[in-house]
């Protein structure tokens, strides 16, 4: 409607008259007749006039309806993005998402590699002070096993060297009769020996040859008592060390060393009566 009405006013611009061509020579325009031109002239332009108010009325009222549905289209666009970033299924968060996992499946990796290596390191200094414990300990119950062994060979050494000092065929050492000193002895003197000769002996004949050599065999003939060992026998040693087990398990904290060395208490011996021999029969007869 708008276009149809400046066309229309562009046509009656083209057909009416121009009042400058009055004057004009050769001019077929009569004065007279101009001020009926310029009523008409007027009028023509009041009615241009309103029609480009008109025209600018529409166009300003499309601006502004255009300009509405423009913002209605982005807001309803964003709405859409809104509701797509909330279900996750928008293309830039896609995007980012793939960029954020590759992100995070390498700093989990660098932290599992980091967790490793100090799990490993720990693991070496753990295993370093166990075996600085294990060793202090070791050392430790060497060092108390040693000192009690050592203990233990100077108190069976003692009991050694003093059953050796008083060991003499079980006399008491203490006993006057094995402090009492002997009396000299007086040798016989032979008094046919210094008359004959140094040869003298082989030259007999007779009984009296046979009464030597019957002394000789008899002299060669006397029996020797057992052999003295100036040693202790294997049972003595055994009750020495018995006996120094228990005076150390008696002692505070023996039992726990005696436990730590593996050593076991004896027990006692069960007391044995011996059996009347023959001899203390016949005394009591």
């Amino acid at each position: 409607m708008s276009r149809s009405t400046h066309n229309s006013s562009i046509n009656s611009d083209a057909t009416s008259p121009d009042p400058s061509d009055v004057d004009s020579p050769g001019s077929s325009i009569d004065p007279e007749d101009v001020g009926g031109f310029d009523s008409e002239a007027e009028n023509d332009a009041a009615i241009r006039r309103r029609n480009v108010l008109e025209h600018l009325c529409l166009i300003e009222k499309e601006f502004f309806e255009l300009r509405d549905h423009l913002f209605i289209e982005k807001a309803s666009a964003i709405e859409r993005e809104i509701e797509l970033v909330s279900k996750g299924t928008h293309p830039d968060l896609d995007d980012n998402l793939d960029n954020l996992l590759l992100r995070r499946s390498d700093k989990l990796a660098r932290a599992l590699h980091w967790y490793n290596y100090r799990l490993r390191k720990e693991e070496i200094v753990y295993q370093a002070e166990c075996r600085t414990i294990n060793a202090d300990f070791d050392n430790s119950y060497k060092g108390a096993r040693d000192k009690l062994l050592e203990h233990l060979a100077d108190a069976r050494r003692r009991l050694d060297d003093e059953r050796l000092s008083s060991f003499d065929l079980g006399v008491d050492p203490t006993s006057e009769s094995h402090n009492r000193i002997a009396p000299p002895r007086k040798l016989r003197r032979r008094t046919g020996s210094a008359n004959m000769p140094p040869n003298s002996g082989s030259s007999l004949t007779g009984p009296a040859s046979s009464d030597a050599s019957d002394n000789k065999n008899t002299k060669k003939r006397v029996t020797q008592g057992p052999a003295i060992e100036d040693r202790l026998v294997d049972t003595d040693a055994r009750s020495d060390a018995d006996r120094v087990l228990k005076i150390i398990h008696q002692s505070p904290g023996g039992s726990e060393l005696i436990s730590r060395l593996g050593l076991a208490i004896p027990e006692p011996a069960p007391v044995v009566t011996p059996a009347p021999t023959q001899k203390s029969k016949r005394s009591r007869l």
